[in-house]
């Protein structure tokens, strides 16, 4: 029998296709023509033994909701507070904070979690601390009442925070958020990084809701904006 030499098809002599259709395999190891997808689908491994196929891509990985708040004493945040409502589903969060000030000096910032039973005001374990010109120059706690971002909110700053949840394994199908990040105070040259942990209470509901507290006075200016994936 006549064997083809390697190399020896070119595409010339390959029966026509569809445009966008790719080759692969089935069940036999005859070769079959796979769907061409729609406008932004990904190849996806349908796993051993199975053809793949064109699908949506999976959500997650980008930044996608979107609210800010301009918190003033008398403007969406209720005096102490600017509350978020989170979207069902997310995983993680960023808040990020833009010259916010207050009218009280010395006072502790905090974001605080909120689920079906409410907002949770203790089980933070959260502590803060501050480095001015590379040195470290004090460390605080929030003694669990919130993540605490800074220990007092007297000056204009900036400064990005970030949380993240990790489901913790057990019967309860524990949820936990984990927090970290950094705010500058540029009027003082301080840089302060902050993080924590927070067990749910509600852990079938999920996180609802965020807040941005002060534990006395108002704010008297800035933004608070919240993305979340």
């Amino acid at each position: 029998p006549e064997h083809l030499a390697d190399n020896a098809v070119t595409l010339a002599k390959m029966a026509s296709g569809t445009d966008g259709n790719i080759i692969s395999f089935d069940s036999s190891g005859n070769p079959v023509a796979i769907s061409t997808g729609t406008d932004g689908q990904v190849l996806t491994s349908a796993g051993a033994g199975a053809q793949p196929a064109f699908e949506d891509a999976a959500a997650g990985g980008a930044w996608s909701s979107r609210t800010t708040i301009e918190v003033t004493s008398s403007v969406e945040t209720n005096g102490l507070t600017a509350t978020f409502s989170v979207p069902s589903g997310t995983r993680q969060i960023k808040m990020l904070l833009y010259q916010i000030t207050s009218s009280q000096s010395n006072v502790p910032f905090l974001f605080q979690l909120g689920d079906s039973g409410g907002f949770e005001v203790s089980g933070y374990d959260s502590g803060s601390h501050f480095i001015t010109g590379g040195t470290l120059s004090s460390h605080t706690t929030a003694g669990g009442g919130g993540f605490i971002i800074r220990s007092e909110s007297n000056q204009a700053h900036t400064g990005i925070m970030d949380f993240v949840l990790s489901e913790e394994s057990g019967s309860n199908n524990q949820q936990r958020w984990i927090s970290n990040g950094s705010v500058r105070n540029a009027g003082r040259g301080e840089e302060w990084t902050t993080y924590g942990s927070k067990l749910l209470s509600d852990h079938a509901g999920g996180l609802t809701h965020i807040r941005c507290i002060l534990a006395a006075g108002n704010f008297a200016g800035g933004k608070i904006t919240m993305m979340t994936v």
